[in-house]
């Protein structure tokens, strides 16, 4: 899984890698995941969520990082 707005190489480097990328949506002034979009995008496949931290944001993370300790997610943070 992926945050909707990211660069749009990154999903095509997961399936370059056999990966199937499902976008979750962002919402607030700092682009935060919206949790409710993440909870219904996570199925029994899900295994990784990429979350791009945009335009200097610093979202909060303890509510998607709670949520992926739940579904066994790694969480990879984009902060380039």
């Amino acid at each position: 899984m992926f945050s909707a707005v990211t660069i749009r190489d990154m999903p095509r480097i997961a399936e370059a890698h056999g990966l199937v990328p499902v976008p979750v949506d962002v919402c607030g002034s700092d682009y935060h995941i919206d949790v409710d979009s993440l909870r219904q995008a996570v199925t029994p496949k899900s295994r990784v969520l990429v979350v791009a931290h945009l335009f200097g944001a610093r979202p909060d993370m303890r509510e998607v990082l709670k949520i992926s300790r739940e579904h066994n997610l790694f969480v990879v943070e984009d902060c380039a």
